[in-house]
């Protein structure tokens, strides 16, 4: 059958159920049409309406996709696809699920991994350092039995990330695996000490110092980028401190206990601060005395209301998710098969027990993926 006729017919039996049926018997018997029509395959696709036509699309695309994931045509093929899901017709698609297979079609834990990676790459890059670390966090708490190098990546990054954001790292939540744990004493030792002389308040001068001792492995990480802002962050850092033990300062008094090389340098430093709503302060021209200020913000505003009224509503629907979650698992059969037989349990070998072990059952309900 010429692949012609076959889009004749996709056009033809798109209609009634008994249409589809026959439709879907046809593509099925044309797995060699499809697979010797390859150039006409994507042409064919635009000619046909992606929600009347959606059962004949998806076989059409499924053959193609096979080559496109060959490497030939990738691009194309997307943007087909791409076009194809917004507009499709769910019911066709059930008429064939196997062109929907978890085991073909779902994402490798590598995907979630690599997703999670380059998903914090780019917040990175727009300076969204808190949406950054939630990404690398998803991977690296992952569940796993072997480090691979994403998740050491990972690890690394949200080191520095973390410096950034918060000046400190925090200790990997409890439900990370212990292997993970071990993996990032062991593979990220170097970017541990970097965190260490940060919370001894060192220099930016002598974090420059110990970057510059590490400059390889930082550079073959990628991280050199991060190293250096890291360094810089000491510097305001050390600034933002100074504005809860003094109401003045001189930039010259600024520069010699932050560490800069002068009052200009120090200069600059507070401006850039300023300019980016970190500290509130005044310089004097006159006498280069820098004067620490009060937050501006009154808190009385439509737009802190707005902000407040959104942090409740994401409150409120996270406490429906939790509500509906607990629904959901007080409801499945084999949380309530465990709890009984925990309960047959209890009369035998004491209630104490039991209770432990349907705490553990919760434990690993909830257990974030």
């Amino acid at each position: 059958m010429p692949l012609d006729a076959l889009v004749a017919q996709i056009q033809g039996l798109s209609g009634s159920p008994t249409d589809l049926s026959s439709l879907l018997s046809t593509l099925k018997q044309s797995e060699n049409v499809l697979r010797h029509n390859q150039p006409g395959l994507l042409p064919a696709v635009h000619n046909l309406d992606a929600a009347q036509h959606s059962l004949g699309c998806v076989f059409l695309l499924e053959a193609r996709g096979r080559a496109a994931a060959a490497g030939a045509g990738e691009q194309e093929f997307l943007d087909a696809a791409c076009r194809f899901l917004p507009a499709c017709t769910p019911a066709q698609l059930w008429l064939a699920p196997e062109k929907f297979d978890p085991a073909i079609t779902a994402c490798t834990p590598t995907d979630v991994l690599l997703y999670c990676y380059y998903g914090a790459m780019l917040e990175i890059g727009r300076r969204r350092y808190s949406r950054a670390l939630q990404l690398l966090l998803t991977a690296i708490t992952a569940p796993t039995m072997v480090v691979n190098a994403i998740t050491v990546a990972c690890l690394k990054k949200y080191v520095l990330i973390s410096l950034l954001h918060t000046g400190a790292v925090p200790a990997l939540p409890k439900y990370a695996s212990n292997i993970v744990n071990r993996a990032q004493k062991a593979e990220c030792n170097t970017y541990l000490e970097l965190a260490k002389q940060c919370g001894q308040d060192k220099t930016p001068q002598q974090l420059a110092q110990f970057a510059a001792s590490k400059r390889q492995e930082f550079e073959q990480d990628g991280n050199a980028g991060l190293v250096k802002l890291v360094v810089e962050a000491q510097t305001r850092r050390r600034i933002q401190r100074l504005t809860a033990t003094y109401m003045t300062l001189p930039l010259a008094g600024i520069a010699q206990q932050v560490g800069l090389a002068g009052a200009p340098a120090a200069e600059l430093e507070v401006l850039r601060l300023v300019d980016g709503g970190e500290v509130f302060a005044r310089i004097s021209d006159r006498d280069g005395m820098v004067e620490f200020l009060d937050d501006p913000e009154t808190y009385n505003s439509e737009a802190v209301a707005a902000r407040v009224d959104g942090i409740v509503t994401g409150c409120m629907d996270l406490a429906a998710r939790l509500a509906q979650l607990d629904h959901q698992v007080s409801k499945d059969r084999a949380y309530l098969n465990k709890t009984e037989l925990r309960a047959q349990r209890a009369g035998r070998g004491g209630a104490e027990d039991a209770l432990a072990g349907v705490a553990a059952d919760a434990a690993d309900v909830f257990r974030p993926l």
